[in-house]
């Protein structure tokens, strides 16, 4: 069962802390932990928990026992002597850490560990083996309650390596970014102010069923910000065989649908999305002026009883709006990250407001052009101006917010 460790206030298992007290004068058990312990050491010389002296002789067994070594950056860092075995966690920045291991090891327990020791939020990693995502919780189908998961469940080996990226930058959530260099909009300028790190998402596919095409609309922005992230990009123009949509979408972390004046979606079609969306994969539902939303429509009246309609003129820069304005502009959110002026699009339409949504933008005109939906482990975004996808497109707004969007739908919090 865990327990929480006083010096770093995180949850525990039995397996991180010492066997005994750290000296034969202490009259309690261990309640800190490796990592703790040994930072603590590093400096002082007694115990950390009733601050009695610790002998000399003391501390160089519990360091013995906790070997400390040093990675290749040489950062050093705690690891228990292994009963069992352990594994290697290697950072793309060239950190390693070591920990205890058994073959029915929780990887929640190895991202809870990286968090403390690493400094990465459990739900902004990516844990990798073999080119596979290690999760720490796996659902069933429809959406059913997520199933927790051991390095058994995916192979892992003891002994073996696995690699951490980070998913989110450390300006995750921050619209304005003081100090840096700017774009002639507004905006931080260099990709490592979006809401995703560079590569983080190799191997995640978004898939595109986009339904309008005309304006020499090619998806060849929003394709090149994605790719740039590590995602690959399966794009439809034209409306695929149910089974194929559904083969694609099985091999798909979100799918995005672009809708078109005329209904081109048949009741299966809807379906398949539908299966997706409850198995808690992202959904981006884009439709713009009248009457360039219907298929836009069926899907988000389907799901969430959410329609769009009209036509409002755009064709302007919106701003981080006050938290408590409900005028024109965006609120401060992650996919807003590093973003402080951004293209409304063209002519728009407006989203019904609903209480299962969060607005995120209203356009020039006060209307309500961009929604969340962020409920049960379940992600989406209903947005009435798709022209913002190849419309005055700039590399700081446009292609930031489309990378911001696409990283938050991945919904790494979920199941982490």
């Amino acid at each position: 069962m865990p327990v929480e460790c006083p010096g770093c206030k995180k949850e525990k298992l039995a397996r991180d802390f010492l066997p005994g007290p750290p000296s034969v004068s202490c009259d309690h058990g261990p309640s800190t932990c490796f990592s703790c312990m040994a930072t603590h050491f590093a400096k002082h010389s007694t115990c950390p928990e009733c601050e009695k002296e610790v002998t000399e002789s003391e501390i160089a067994q519990i360091k013995q026992g906790l070997k400390i070594v040093a990675d290749p950056m040489s950062f050093r860092l705690p690891r228990a002597v292994s009963l069992g075995g352990e594994i290697v966690i290697a950072t793309l920045e060239g950190h390693v850490y070591h920990m205890n291991a058994e073959a029915d090891t929780p990887v929640a327990d190895i991202k809870i560990f990286l968090e403390g020791v690493a400094g990465v939020g459990r739900r902004q990693q990516r844990l990798m083996y073999n080119n596979r995502e290690v999760k720490a919780y796996v659902r069933g189908e429809n959406g059913t309650q997520p199933a927790a998961q051991t390095l058994q469940d995916y192979g892992v080996p003891l002994g073996s390596r696995l690699h951490l990226i980070k998913v989110y930058s450390k300006f995750a959530g921050q619209t304005t970014i003081e100090g840096v260099a700017r774009d002639k909009h507004g905006n931080a300028a260099g990709t490592q102010y979006d809401l995703a790190v560079d590569g983080a998402y190799a191997g995640l596919k978004v898939a595109v069923l986009q339904l309008y095409t005309g304006e020499n609309f090619d998806f060849s922005h929003p394709t090149a910000a994605l790719k740039q992230k590590g995602f690959a990009v399966h794009r439809w123009t034209s409306v695929p065989s149910v089974e194929e949509l559904e083969a694609v979408l099985e091999e798909s972390c979100q799918c995005w649908l672009i809708s078109d004046k005329r209904q081109k979606l048949s009741d299966g079609h809807l379906g398949a999305l539908q299966r997706f969306f409850d198995s808690s994969r992202g959904l981006y539902i884009w439709g713009d002026n009248h009457p360039f939303y219907v298929d836009a429509n069926a899907l988000s009246s389907r799901l969430f009883g959410v329609k769009m309609s009209g036509n409002e003129r755009g064709c302007k820069k919106v701003q981080e709006r006050p938290a408590t304005s409900d005028g024109p502009g965006f609120c401060q959110h992650l996919i807003t990250t590093g973003i402080e002026s951004l293209y409304e699009g063209n002519t728009v339409a407006t989203i019904e407001p609903s209480d299962k949504f969060t607005p995120i933008m209203n356009g020039s005109a006060g209307n309500l052009i961009l929604s969340a939906y962020d409920t049960d482990g379940k992600r989406a975004l209903i947005d009435g101006a798709f022209t913002r996808l190849f419309c005055d497109w700039d590399d700081a707004g446009s292609a930031r917010y489309v990378i911001n969007a696409a990283a938050w739908l991945c919904n790494f919090e979920a199941d982490w």
